[in-house]
């Protein structure tokens, strides 16, 4: 073999591995990283606490991130009894317990009207955050409420059912009649006492 072709393999074979080495960096730059870290978003959902019945409820909601990238993408609502100690659900709650809404979320805080209430009892509203960037974690949140009577004159601590509106009589105005008497049968039986007393005494002479 010639020097020249000597030479001339030696290119042939120096480029070859260029493009071996330009191709794989390429292929590498292109690959989806398996070891990148999605950005966690916090969600934040809160209602007035308590409510009375029959109103509009009013649910604000607002999703974070440690990111100068503002996450966005849409909230999914929803509403359930809340439950006991023991895991029940209240049985004196009754309203929209299927009630669900999803809103788009641009980001700050957001208000959405929920459902109202006919009768009192414990809810829980959760929210549940999907962003349309991939760069971020979908997160969650839920915010438990009390549904309380309304009008003047109610007891707004009340949160149970009262059957109805209509309250245990607690005897005051019955108690307040017996200690009367009581009284008035313990004055009068003093003054017959001091009326034998003066009686069985022996007329001054």
């Amino acid at each position: 073999m010639t020097i020249l072709s000597r030479v001339s393999a030696a290119l042939v074979a120096a480029v070859a591995v260029s493009t071996v080495s330009v191709g794989a960096a390429s292929a590498a730059s292109s690959a989806p990283d398996p070891y990148s870290v999605k950005i966690t978003t916090h969600t934040t959902v809160k209602t007035p606490n308590p409510i009375k019945v029959n109103k509009t409820l009013d649910i604000s909601v607002k999703v974070t991130a440690n990111s100068p990238t503002q996450p966005t993408g849409s909230i999914t609502l929803s509403l359930s009894q809340a439950q006991r100690g023991g895991g029940q659900a209240r049985s004196a709650a009754a309203g929209p317990g299927s009630w669900t809404k999803t809103v788009d979320y641009n980001g700050g805080t957001i208000h959405v009207d929920g459902p109202s209430f006919p009768k009192v009892g414990h809810w829980l509203v959760s929210a549940r955050f999907t962003p349309d960037d991939a760069q971020f974690r979908g997160s969650r949140d839920g915010w438990n409420f009390r549904v309380i009577r309304g009008g003047s004159g109610d007891n707004d601590h009340n949160d149970d059912d009262d059957n109805g509106g209509l309250l245990p009589d607690t005897g005051g105005p019955a108690l307040l009649w017996l200690l009367l008497g009581v009284c008035l049968v313990g004055g009068g039986a003093g003054a017959v006492v001091v009326s034998r007393r003066r009686a069985s005494e022996p007329a001054a002479a």
